[in-house]
């Protein structure tokens, strides 16, 4: 567990953001890299959608968190800005990040859906390697773990006690295995455009889906019919993708 990597003078640079900044070259690149040879997209506007669909995805994870702890926001309501102590969602991310670089694609006159093909597996980088944030943060770690595998973080960095399940681990491998199916398999026999968005979404949900019955739950969250916010989100997003994927396929 390492919140912040080290200080540049009296600046803490803090390992969430700065993972974050380095899945968002990663994956800018890599999209930016297929994105004329296999799609026929601008790079230069790719680009720019990209920065876009940044600030968006940072503004809709926290928006999110905001919104789930409103009850203490509404208190302080100067904290919600102060994105450095940490308070983040990943779906929130996710819809932020897609709904903002969708509209900047579409306003410099790209293909809305040959876009949304790159952006698979960026988004998969992306989710990858802000779990690995949230491990060096301490944060959105799992049950107690008797196994060998459990880790503890720091008692007064964290509020984990004792062993845990290591979940942020479980969702980075899983988002791994979703990244490497879209690239090596889907991306050569795309059917209809706006196919790899779809099973990235899809499979995301079933990733988290999955990992949520590991992962301890925070005092926003609630369980319903046995499931966990964090599965109910995952069910929506399946079951959007869903119902989009004949919808798009027909169009073809």
């Amino acid at each position: 567990m390492r919140p912040v990597l080290l200080h540049l003078g009296n600046f803490p640079l803090r390992a969430w953001g700065f993972l974050l900044m380095i899945a968002f070259l990663l994956g800018a690149v890599r999209a930016v890299k297929v994105a004329e040879g296999r799609y026929g997209i601008s790079r230069e506007k790719l680009w720019d959608a990209s920065m876009v669909g940044l600030f968006g995805g940072v503004i809709g994870a926290r928006l999110l968190y905001v919104l789930l702890n409103i009850g203490d926001y509404s208190k302080h309501p100067a904290q919600a800005f102060a994105i450095w102590e940490g308070g983040m969602t990943s779906f929130g991310g996710l819809l932020g990040g897609m709904l903002a670089g969708l509209w900047a694609a579409k306003k410099r006159g790209l293909n809305v859906l040959d876009v949304c093909d790159v952006a698979g597996p960026s988004l998969a980088i992306g989710m990858f390697f802000g779990r690995i944030g949230c491990l060096l943060n301490g944060c959105c770690y799992g049950h107690a773990c008797t196994q060998p595998w459990a880790i503890e973080f720091h008692p007064e960095n964290s509020p984990a006690t004792g062993p845990v399940h290591p979940t942020q681990v479980y969702e980075a491998f899983g988002v791994a295995l979703v990244y490497a199916f879209l690239t090596l398999y889907l991306e050569k026999r795309r059917s209809f455009p706006g196919q790899i968005l779809l099973a990235f979404t899809i499979l995301y949900g079933v990733v988290r889906f999955i990992v949520e019955f590991w992962r301890a739950q925070s005092s926003t969250e609630s369980v319903i019919a046995g499931l966990s916010t964090g599965q109910w989100a995952g069910v929506l997003v399946i079951a959007v993708a869903a119902g989009f994927w004949p919808v798009l396929a027909r169009k073809k």
